[in-house]
C-alpha cells in the first residue's frame, strides 16, 4: 500500500502506530482548538501575542499525556529521527515543521471550518482526551483543560470565538508556567 501512494507525497510505515497517532493528537492538540478559539489562521493564531506559548504549552501538556500513556516519542510527517530526549523541544520542533511547511498564509484548521460551517469540534476527541488521560494519572493539564472550557462555552453559544478569547488561555498558560517552574525548583 505504501508503494502505491509514495507518488503522492511522504509516505511513512510505523510499527507503533499507537505512538505515531499520539504524535498526531500532540500537534493538533497545539493547533486546532487553540487558533480557532481566537477565530484566526493557523499561522495568524501563533503570531498573535501570547498565543505561541498557549500553543505550545497545550502541546507540552499532550506529550505528557502520550508518555504517560505509554507511547513513546517517533517522528512524524517526515521528521528525521527523534534525537532529544526532552519531550517539549520534540513538540517545539513538530509545531514549528507544521507552520513552515503544512500551513499556509491563510489555513484554517478543521476546527475553525467546523465552526464556520455550524458543526461541532473535535473537542472532547484531542484536548480533552489530554486532560482525561493526566487525570487518570494525577497529572493536571490546565492549559488544555481551560482550551476545553472555552471551546465548550463557544459550542454552546456563550461565548463568540474570537481573539478576545486569548485572555483566558493565556492566563491559563502563563499559570502553568509558573507551576512548572515551582515544581522544577524544588526538585
Amino acid at each position: 500500500m505504501a508503494e502505491l501512494l509514495r507518488h503522492s507525497g511522504t509516505v511513512e510505515v510505523f510499527d507503533d502506530i499507537r505512538s505515531a497517532k499520539w504524535m498526531k493528537l500532540v500537534v493538533n492538540a497545539a493547533e486546532l482548538i487553540p487558533s480557532a478559539i481566537i477565530d484566526m489562521p493557523l499561522g495568524d493564531a501563533a503570531r498573535a501575542p501570547g498565543m505561541l506559548e498557549v500553543m505550545r504549552a497545550a502541546g507540552y501538556e499532550a506529550i505528557h499525556a502520550a508518555l504517560a500513556d505509554g507511547a513513546t516519542i517517533v517522528p512524524i510527517i517526515g521528521m528525521p529521527p527523534v534525537t532529544t530526549n526532552h519531550p517539549e523541544r520534540y513538540v517545539d520542533q513538530i509545531f514549528e515543521k507544521v507552520l513552515t511547511v503544512f500551513s499556509q498564509a491563510d489555513t484554517l484548521t478543521t476546527s475553525l471550518q467546523d465552526w464556520r460551517k455550524g458543526r461541532r469540534a473535535e473537542i472532547q476527541e484531542v484536548n480533552g482526551w489530554v486532560v482525561d488521560i493526566l487525570k487518570a494519572h494525577g497529572q493536571p493539564a490546565p492549559v488544555n483543560q481551560r482550551v476545553v472550557e472555552i471551546a465548550f462555552e463557544i459550542e454552546s453559544g456563550k461565548l463568540k470565538a474570537g481573539p478576545d478569547n486569548a485572555k483566558g488561555l493565556i492566563e491559563a498558560s502563563e499559570a502553568a508556567g509558573r507551576a512548572r517552574g515551582s515544581i522544577a525548583a524544588g526538585s
